[in-house]
Protein backbone atom coordinates (compact mmCIF):
# COMPACT_ATOMS: atom_id res chain seq x y z
CA UNK A 1 0.00 0.00 0.00
CA UNK A 2 1.11 3.50 -0.95
CA UNK A 3 1.74 6.33 2.22
CA UNK A 4 -1.49 7.86 -0.21
CA UNK A 5 -3.47 4.84 0.68
CA UNK A 6 -2.37 4.62 4.29
CA UNK A 7 -2.95 8.41 4.91
CA UNK A 8 -6.30 8.84 2.79
CA UNK A 9 -8.66 10.48 5.01
CA UNK A 10 -12.29 9.77 5.27
CA UNK A 11 -12.96 12.54 2.73
CA UNK A 12 -10.41 11.19 0.67
CA UNK A 13 -12.38 7.73 0.91
CA UNK A 14 -15.66 9.88 -0.32
CA UNK A 15 -14.35 12.43 -2.99
CA UNK A 16 -14.49 9.56 -5.66
CA UNK A 17 -18.15 8.12 -4.64
CA UNK A 18 -21.21 9.56 -7.01
CA UNK A 19 -24.52 10.46 -5.56
CA UNK A 20 -26.94 10.28 -7.27
CA UNK A 21 -30.74 11.63 -6.04
CA UNK A 22 -33.56 9.96 -6.93
CA UNK A 23 -32.35 6.36 -7.46
CA UNK A 24 -33.79 3.80 -7.93
CA UNK A 25 -36.97 5.77 -6.71
CA UNK A 26 -37.98 8.87 -5.65
CA UNK A 27 -36.36 10.53 -2.16
CA UNK A 28 -33.40 7.86 -2.47
CA UNK A 29 -29.99 9.06 -3.02
CA UNK A 30 -27.55 6.32 -4.43
CA UNK A 31 -24.25 6.05 -3.84
CA UNK A 32 -22.24 4.74 -6.48
CA UNK A 33 -19.15 3.23 -5.23
CA UNK A 34 -18.01 1.88 -8.87
CA UNK A 35 -15.24 5.12 -9.25
CA UNK A 36 -14.01 3.80 -5.28
CA UNK A 37 -13.48 0.61 -6.82
CA UNK A 38 -11.70 1.65 -9.33
CA UNK A 39 -8.38 3.95 -7.59
CA UNK A 40 -6.82 0.95 -6.48
CA UNK A 41 -5.45 3.37 -3.50
CA UNK A 42 -8.71 4.29 -2.70
CA UNK A 43 -10.31 0.74 -2.70
CA UNK A 44 -7.27 -1.17 -0.94
CA UNK A 45 -7.09 1.89 1.80
CA UNK A 46 -11.50 1.26 2.17
CA UNK A 47 -11.06 -2.04 2.82
CA UNK A 48 -8.38 -1.40 5.78
CA UNK A 49 -10.47 0.93 6.91
CA UNK A 50 -13.97 -1.23 7.17
CA UNK A 51 -11.62 -4.45 8.05
CA UNK A 52 -9.52 -2.88 11.14
CA UNK A 53 -12.47 -2.90 14.06
CA UNK A 54 -13.32 -6.79 13.77
CA UNK A 55 -9.53 -7.97 13.89
CA UNK A 56 -9.68 -11.68 15.02
CA UNK A 57 -12.99 -12.30 14.24
CA UNK A 58 -13.67 -16.01 12.48
CA UNK A 59 -16.70 -15.07 10.23
CA UNK A 60 -18.15 -12.30 8.23
CA UNK A 61 -21.33 -12.25 7.32
CA UNK A 62 -22.10 -10.50 4.30
CA UNK A 63 -25.43 -9.39 1.95
CA UNK A 64 -25.59 -9.13 -1.53
CA UNK A 65 -24.30 -7.86 -3.84
CA UNK A 66 -23.03 -5.07 -3.16
CA UNK A 67 -21.84 -6.60 0.33
CA UNK A 68 -20.01 -9.18 -1.66
CA UNK A 69 -17.93 -6.63 -3.75
CA UNK A 70 -16.76 -5.23 -0.23
CA UNK A 71 -16.98 -8.34 2.24
CA UNK A 72 -14.53 -10.84 0.46
CA UNK A 73 -11.89 -8.63 0.51
CA UNK A 74 -12.67 -8.14 4.04
CA UNK A 75 -13.06 -11.41 4.92
CA UNK A 76 -9.35 -12.44 3.35
CA UNK A 77 -7.75 -8.86 5.16
CA UNK A 78 -9.28 -10.61 8.40
CA UNK A 79 -8.42 -14.22 7.36
CA UNK A 80 -11.58 -14.85 8.42
CA UNK A 81 -14.41 -17.11 7.01
CA UNK A 82 -17.11 -15.84 4.86
CA UNK A 83 -21.02 -16.20 5.08
CA UNK A 84 -22.48 -15.24 1.70
CA UNK A 85 -26.52 -13.80 2.73
CA UNK A 86 -28.59 -14.43 -1.38
CA UNK A 87 -31.94 -13.39 -2.30
CA UNK A 88 -34.65 -15.79 -2.29
CA UNK A 89 -34.37 -18.47 -5.17
CA UNK A 90 -30.35 -18.08 -5.60
CA UNK A 91 -29.06 -20.74 -4.14
CA UNK A 92 -29.34 -24.75 -5.05
CA UNK A 93 -29.59 -25.91 -1.41
CA UNK A 94 -31.68 -25.72 1.48
CA UNK A 95 -32.41 -22.46 3.24
CA UNK A 96 -34.33 -20.07 5.51
CA UNK A 97 -35.34 -17.05 5.02
CA UNK A 98 -36.25 -13.45 6.81
CA UNK A 99 -37.44 -9.97 5.69
CA UNK A 100 -35.09 -7.11 5.69
CA UNK A 101 -36.95 -3.71 5.36
CA UNK A 102 -35.14 -1.14 2.79
CA UNK A 103 -35.90 2.44 2.26
CA UNK A 104 -38.31 1.49 -0.40
CA UNK A 105 -39.46 -1.71 -0.45
CA UNK A 106 -39.01 -5.06 1.68
CA UNK A 107 -36.29 -7.96 0.36
CA UNK A 108 -36.48 -11.47 1.61
CA UNK A 109 -32.75 -12.53 2.48
CA UNK A 110 -31.55 -16.25 2.84
CA UNK A 111 -28.67 -17.90 3.67
CA UNK A 112 -26.56 -21.14 3.23
CA UNK A 113 -27.90 -24.10 5.21
CA UNK A 114 -24.73 -25.96 5.61
CA UNK A 115 -22.51 -23.79 8.14
CA UNK A 116 -22.12 -26.17 10.68
CA UNK A 117 -25.12 -27.81 10.67
CA UNK A 118 -27.30 -25.32 12.33
CA UNK A 119 -29.71 -23.47 10.32
CA UNK A 120 -31.10 -19.85 11.45
CA UNK A 121 -32.32 -16.99 9.15
CA UNK A 122 -30.60 -13.64 8.58
CA UNK A 123 -30.48 -12.02 11.28
CA UNK A 124 -30.03 -14.57 13.64
CA UNK A 125 -26.43 -14.31 15.98
CA UNK A 126 -23.20 -15.06 13.71
CA UNK A 127 -22.71 -18.00 15.87
CA UNK A 128 -25.52 -19.70 15.08
CA UNK A 129 -24.88 -19.81 11.44
CA UNK A 130 -21.84 -20.90 11.75
CA UNK A 131 -22.27 -23.78 14.53
CA UNK A 132 -20.66 -21.55 17.55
Amino acid sequence: MTADARSMTTDGLKAPIRDIPDFPTECILFSDIKPLLADLDAFRCAIAAMAEPYEGIDHEVCIESLGFILGTPIAYKLDAGLVPVRNTGRLPSLTLSEDHSLEYGVMVLVELSDLGGRDRPAGYPVNSLIGG
